[in-house]
């Protein structure tokens, strides 16, 4: 058993894959924590540029950082094969092109031990470009168990940001794992599978501990247009469960959605290439293109207005004044 007395010891989980731009910045905002009880295991995921070397020279700086290497597996089988290697019961999650606030783990840690009951935790998040200047922060509702219950009741798909993730290590084999056919979808539909066990608990810390970084290589329209499918897929796939009927594989869910009427296909292209548009947008503003913004802004808008105003409610609305980048230093300085 282990000793109630002894600090909670935590497994941090990261993927790399030609993230040599934002590596350094990102390693040292974890090795910087307040609370130092955790081993970093990052995967260097068939990286072409220098991230294998950053990661080695760091591993042999600090004893604390597990270096992986291994060919292009992609995102998913990279995460479940460290995840495998994690000696801890805890597994926070990162990505390898954000930053986490100094006292991130600190904080978690204290609000996991509050809330006994949380199988899976995560935080709000400063988004940030890619000179790391704050543009909007997130917000929630999903902070105590009824909002849980309301989420899961409705089928809704739980509005975690996958960096800021902080997870019973238990929960996430006891499903399998992260399923690579879900992907980029593939943290939300394991959000859903967590949340079909009606012992688990999935709450957001309301603070502001990870800043998430939006930059023009983060995005494309093929990754949002699959994003797309797949968050329908899985949302479709969590009612198939929760009512004792057999999960449609994508294909079979294609077919299903091609046999719909003409009108409601119509309305399901307006609403895909209204929310690629409006990605796409959200992208070029961060990264300070705001005139070109405008182009497919305005084209979301024309394809699907009730999807654009929810979004501009959700997003735009928060939109706050250009800000000071959240560097290692600068990230000490922002509020909450």
């Amino acid at each position: 058993m282990s000793n109630p007395d002894s600090p909670m010891k935590i497994s941090v989980v990261m993927a790399a894959y030609n993230a040599e731009p934002w590596l350094v910045e990102t390693i040292d905002s974890i090795l910087q924590q307040t609370y130092p009880h955790f081993e970093l295991l990052i995967v260097n995921d068939g990286s072409s540029d220098r991230s294998g070397e950053i990661i080695d020279e760091y591993a042999a700086r600090d004893q604390r950082v597990k270096p992986i290497h291994h060919p292009n597996w992609g995102l998913c089988a990279s995460l479940n094969h460290a995840i495998g290697l994690a000696r801890h019961d805890w597994i926070a999650r990162m990505d390898a092109d954000d930053l986490m606030m100094p006292n991130r783990f600190e904080r978690q840690v204290a609000f996991v031990q509050e809330h006994p009951d949380v199988t899976v935790s995560a935080t709000l998040a400063h988004i940030i470009d890619s000179q790391g200047n704050l543009h909007w922060k997130t917000s929630t509702d999903l902070v105590d168990r009824a909002a849980y219950e309301r989420y899961r009741r409705e089928n809704r798909i739980m509005p975690l940001y996958h960096n800021t993730v902080f997870m019973r290590k238990s929960a996430i084999e006891a499903t399998g794992g992260y399923r690579p056919e879900y992907y980029p979808a593939e943290d939300m539909d394991l959000w859903d599978r967590i949340a079909d066990d009606t012992d688990n608990l999935i709450l957001i810390q309301p603070e502001h501990l990870v800043a998430y970084r939006i930059h023009e290589s983060s995005v494309s329209v093929a990754a949002t247009r699959t994003q797309y499918l797949n968050l329908r897929w899985l949302k479709h796939s969590t009612d198939c469960r929760r009512s004792g009927r057999r999960e449609l594989t994508r294909d079979e869910y294609l077919h299903y959605r091609s046999s719909h009427s003409a009108m409601r296909r119509l309305k399901n292209a307006r609403e895909l290439w209204s929310e690629v548009l409006y990605k796409n947008s959200t992208v070029l503003h961060v990264s300070g293109h705001r005139a070109k913004a405008m182009v497919p802004l305005v084209g979301s808008l024309f394809l699907y207005p009730s999807f654009w105003v929810s979004r501009m409610k959700s997003k735009f609305l928060k939109l706050g004044p250009h800000r000071p980048g959240l560097g290692q230093s600068q990230a000490r300085n922002v509020s909450e």
